[in-house]
């Protein structure tokens, strides 16, 4: 049986070419803001389109803060991220970052 909103491997594959066609013919100053995406939102954007899960960009980063585990992971990020957003933000944000970089 066939999930919604899933598409084959060669189509996935096709569309990931075709996207990263388009992105090199056209230059950054040309792309101009995505949707109020930040400099960041677009750079984990641009991840995705080479190509990268989700899995994949959270285990980078998870690598890079040199976690061996998923509960160093978020020790490590709320030490280096949340603890400097403002209370009653820190929280429920970081919770909803934690989601999208889930690494197990």
């Amino acid at each position: 049986m066939r999930r919604r909103g899933r598409c084959s491997p060669g189509a996935a594959r096709d569309l990931l070419a075709a996207g990263r066609t388009l992105r090199a013919s056209v230059s950054a100053s040309e792309r101009g803001p995505v949707g109020g995406l930040s400099k960041r939102e677009r750079s984990v954007g641009e991840l995705l389109l080479d190509g990268l899960t989700q899995r994949e960009i959270g285990a980078r980063l998870r690598q890079k803060l040199a976690a061996s585990n998923r509960a160093e992971f978020v020790a490590c990020l709320w030490d280096k991220v949340a603890r400097r957003w403002p209370e009653g933000r820190g929280l429920s944000m970081f919770a909803n970052a934690l989601a999208v970089c889930d690494t197990r």
